[in-house]
Formats: C-alpha cells, sequence, structure tokens
C-alpha cells in the first residue's frame, strides 16, 4: 500500500496525479467495505455460537456498545454473493422494426426489464455496491 502511495504521489502531471489517487482511493474504499463486512459477519457468528457482547468485547479489547456497532456496521453478510466492487447488470434488447420504407430497425428494451434492473440496483445500493 506504502508503494502505491508512493507512485501515486511520484506522478508528474497533476491531473494525472489527482486521477490516480482517486483510484487508489476507491480501490481501497472497496476494501474497507469488505473488510467491514467480514468484520460484522464474526461478530454475527461468534454471537450465534452463545457468546455474549461482553464476552466479545472482552476479547476485542473494546466496549460492549462498540460491538453493538460493529456488529451493526458494514455491509450486511449477503453482500458477499455480489461480490466487492462494481455490479454490472445486462439487460437484453431486442430490434423492432420500423414501419416506412426508410426506417431502419430500432433497439429497444422492454419496461418490464428496465424496473428489474431499477430493483436490482436499490439492493446493490443499499449494500453499499455500485451498479
Amino acid at each position: 500500500m506504502q508503494d502505491d502511495m508512493k507512485q501515486v504521489a511520484g506522478i508528474k502531471d497533476p491531473v494525472d496525479r489527482a486521477k490516480a489517487a482517486i483510484d487508489l482511493m476507491a480501490s481501497l474504499q472497496s476494501r474497507v467495505n469488505e473488510l467491514s463486512r467480514i468484520r460484522r459477519e464474526a461478530i454475527e457468528e461468534a454471537q450465534a455460537a452463545g457468546m455474549t457482547q461482553a464476552e466479545i468485547a472482552a476479547r476485542l479489547g473494546v466496549s460492549r456498545g462498540r460491538v453493538g456497532q460493529l456488529a451493526s456496521a458494514g455491509p450486511p453478510p449477503e453482500r458477499a454473493f455480489f461480490g466487492t466492487d462494481m455490479v454490472t447488470v445486462s439487460v437484453a434488447g431486442m430490434y423492432e422494426g420500423g414501419k416506412g420504407p426508410d426506417q431502419h430497425p430500432s433497439e429497444v428494451v422492454t419496461r418490464e426489464d428496465l424496473n428489474n434492473f431499477e430493483h436490482l440496483r436499490k439492493l446493490v445500493v443499499g449494500m453499499k455496491l455500485d451498479a
């Protein structure tokens, strides 16, 4: 990570340096979000195994209240299904022919497919992912 930061800092062109910094920050934020999910899942697993928040807190070296915060912070475990980066959704299109002699077929997408995409997009955004 230090090497990445030195590499970005060493870029001569200021706009290229800013772009590289933005890209690195996005990559690191993705890792932070994934680690938050792993931490949350581990705390939930410990609780499901019968540990109290006080016991978990003692092992982690934090307060019981902080364990409660950590257990609800970060993306939900279900996020692992979608991965850790941007989710790409492909929507099938079809061609609809023109009516006149000079009209060409155009590509269209059904309203149902657009509605399903929007539903899926909201779901993954709620899991702190981009779509």
